[in-house]
């Protein structure tokens, strides 16, 4: 990273805070509690200046890749976590949703259209994510780790 010490608390593995009129990136996965692995970052000064930091690609016009708007809490329930053979997803939504399962290295290990138990025994003891969308626009409305033992 090409930033000055008055302007961001950085080491090799982090940036902890960056002073700057423009900030954003792209999210990879939620792969533990409170940390975010990102593969695209982009800091830039006003318009008018070159960016002073870069990690990843960089691009000029990405697209939206997804839309979250959480659902109220306690409206999905799943359980149990960790859990082992099944996991059992309850909405209380009234609207049709998909369901995804990633796995801890983000690829997609299921998808359906179905609420209720989802058979885990196929897949390897790690953390997994589960997110729930809308099926009308896709839009995400829940995401959650799932521990599979």
């Amino acid at each position: 990273a090409n930033l000055s010490s008055s302007s961001a608390n950085t080491s090799a593995d982090e940036v902890d805070a960056i002073e700057m009129t423009g900030f954003h990136f792209i999210v990879s996965s939620f792969l533990a509690p409170s940390t975010v692995y990102l593969d695209y970052l982009r800091v830039r000064k006003p318009a008018l200046n070159p960016p002073t930091a870069s990690f990843g690609v960089e691009q000029d016009n990405p697209a939206t890749t997804a839309v979250i708007e959480l659902a109220p809490a306690g409206m999905i329930r799943v359980f149990p976590n960790p859990a082992s053979d099944l996991v059992q997803i309850e909405s209380r939504l009234n609207e049709p949703l998909e369901v995804s399962l990633f796995d801890p290295l983000g690829r997609l290990v299921y998808h359906g259209q179905q609420l209720g138990a989802i058979d885990l025994s196929s897949l390897s003891g790690g953390l997994y994510q589960l997110v729930l969308r809308r099926a009308e626009d896709r839009v995400v409305v829940y995401s959650e780790g799932l521990v599979v033992e």
